[in-house]
């Protein structure tokens, strides 16, 4: 399922770079990231595919720590000014969403 669909499910699994990830309806919901050796901070950013500026429509990620170590993934909203979104530690998971001006998010022990 991607962050603009409902019908299935998909999923990403992917070392995570620290700096800008770029979100559209296309993304895949969930999220299974490894900071792969070190914590990570990322800034998530929300584009509409369609057009060159922010879109104002809503979209949901469920993002995973999948890192082997005690490596962190902090996650900061690159759409305003790099505010901080939430800490994800090792084995554990965010739900962030994107409400058409900010993201905002839940973390839990899952």
């Amino acid at each position: 399922m991607t962050v603009g669909t409902l019908q299935y499910s998909s999923v990403n699994t992917a070392n995570i770079a620290a700096g800008d990830y770029t979100v559209t309806a296309a993304t895949d919901k969930y999220q299974n990231w490894d900071p792969n050796g070190g914590a990570k901070t990322v800034d998530l950013v929300f584009v509409d595919t369609s057009e060159t500026g922010v879109t104002t429509g809503l979209a949901d990620l469920w993002i995973r720590n999948t890192a082997d170590a005690s490596e962190a993934i902090t996650l900061t909203d690159g759409n305003n000014s790099d505010a901080a979104i939430c800490v994800i530690e090792q084995n554990k998971q965010a739900h962030v969403r994107w409400n058409g001006s900010n993201w905002t998010s839940t973390t839990g022990e899952t």
